[in-house]
């Protein structure tokens, strides 16, 4: 998928393209399946890319502890991709990228902090049902559906007339601007430029 990105075979419809803040937790504590231990990471690296595992690892200061290596697998899998497939759309179609930072304070309570899935409540109005309302069970109710209102309203404007709206400017590759939805939304320029720098180049799995 992202060689069709690079090589403007995809779609050139406007695309809105975004990551949770901490993606990684999840599947480390619940499913075990991403390269968030020292392990998995030297296997990644091994099987991929040897030669940039020196440069991304430098970029996680404190590594192999566990924080920065589940920050690692996160930005592997989730993060760093859609940076690549953000910079390569905006060549070819209008693009838009965000980071879901907000987590209610039962998530946080839980170690879990904005992670994988956790913007599903917001995107569908649902916070007060199943997995919603566990979200909600420590408060921030207000918040919460505040911010769900905003990030829902920028996604329902995008469907309807393909720009999400004057308050989330277009991403390039150059600015790579990114609006991040947290109890105050703002505009960030080149979110984790350090990190993102590091994985330039990376080839991942082929």
């Amino acid at each position: 998928p992202l060689e069709a990105f690079e090589k403007g075979r995809a779609s050139s419809v406007p695309m809105v393209i975004g990551t949770m803040d901490n993606e990684g937790v999840l599947f480390d504590k619940f499913h075990d399946i991403l390269p968030t231990s020292r392990e998995r990471i030297e296997r990644m690296f091994e099987l991929t890319d040897p030669a940039s595992r020196d440069r991304v690892i430098a970029a996680y200061r404190g590594y192999p502890h566990k924080k920065q290596a589940v920050e690692l697998g996160g930005d592997a899998v989730f993060w760093y991709p859609s940076v690549q497939a953000a910079q390569a759309h905006a060549a070819y179609a209008p693009t838009w990228s965000y980071r879901f930072d907000y987590a209610p304070r039962a998530a946080r309570a839980a170690g879990l902090g904005a992670t994988h899935g956790l913007d599903l409540a917001a995107v569908f109005g649902n916070y007060d049902a199943g997995a919603g309302r566990m979200l909600l069970s420590m408060g921030n109710r207000r918040t919460a559906k505040n911010v769900g209102h905003r990030f829902q309203s920028a996604l329902l404007r995008f469907a309807r007339t393909g720009a999400p709206g004057p308050m989330w400017p277009r991403y390039d590759d150059t600015s790579r601007r990114t609006k991040i939805f947290d109890r105050y939304d703002r505009i960030e320029l080149d979110p984790r430029t350090v990190r993102r720098q590091a994985w330039d180049g990376y080839q991942g799995y082929r």
